[in-house]
């Protein structure tokens, strides 16, 4: 078991079915990770510290307060601690909309405990690095600006959503120099996948948002 020390990530579990709050803090505790679990939304918020590093584990559907609706408080409130939700297969796509409001990732049930671990480990990581410094948001808005002219309008659509061709079109680019710009910026934002990229784009909109780094006016290129 790790030992207490002041700012020690703690692992949050939110989750009205008691045999899952039971297994999830068990398979964490096992591995050494300092858990709290909790039934609800409301008794989470009653002693939450927005600024000890850690992790949510947070389930889809619970009476009273759903997961979604506490990520929606947790984000009122200004809480920059990772969000990672729980699911079944019937709420695959209400965890998808978790995302898009800034959720870092999601777990099918039952949990696999290998892949458990690997996502808190991630998540953690992350939340450590916020606390120690607070300097993503200015960083993703750095590497924002340091693109050349067409992969920042590509990352522009990208954010909005839009596929590859989509992009092309909208552009008047070939397709496959739209995916030599997307690698372009997977590399500078250290992503590899369309998820990954997926997941940071709530926090590079609002960096971009507070940096005012502004790309929209630029001109479209000719077809490469």
């Amino acid at each position: 078991m790790k030992s207490m020390k002041p700012q020690e990530p703690l692992i949050r579990v939110v989750d009205d079915e008691e045999e899952v709050r039971d297994s999830l803090k068990f398979m964490l505790e096992c591995e050494g990770w300092l858990v709290s679990a909790y039934a609800s939304g409301f008794d989470l918020l009653k002693d939450f510290d927005r600024s000890r590093p850690g992790c949510i584990l947070l389930d889809v559907r619970m009476p009273d307060l759903s997961g979604p609706e506490l990520q929606e408080k947790l984000n009122l409130m200004g809480s920059r601690v990772p969000i990672v939700f729980i699911t079944s297969y019937s709420d695959i796509h209400a965890a998808i909309a978790t995302l898009k409001a800034g959720a870092d990732d999601f777990l099918l049930k039952p949990v696999d405990p290998e892949k458990l671990l690997e996502v808190v480990a991630r998540t953690v990581e992350r939340s450590q690095l916020l606390a120690a410094g607070a300097v993503l948001p200015e960083n993703l808005a750095a590497s924002a600006a340091s693109l050349t002219e067409r992969p920042r309008r590509v990352l522009d659509l990208m954010m909005d959503g839009m596929n590859d061709a989509a992009i092309a079109e909208r552009l008047n680019l070939s397709e496959r120099t739209v995916q030599v710009y997307r690698a372009q910026i997977y590399k500078a934002y250290g992503v590899h996948s369309v998820k990954q990229f997926a997941l940071l784009i709530p926090r590079l909109k609002a960096a971009l948002s507070s940096a005012a780094v502004s790309y929209t006016h630029l001109t479209l290129p000719t077809k490469a």
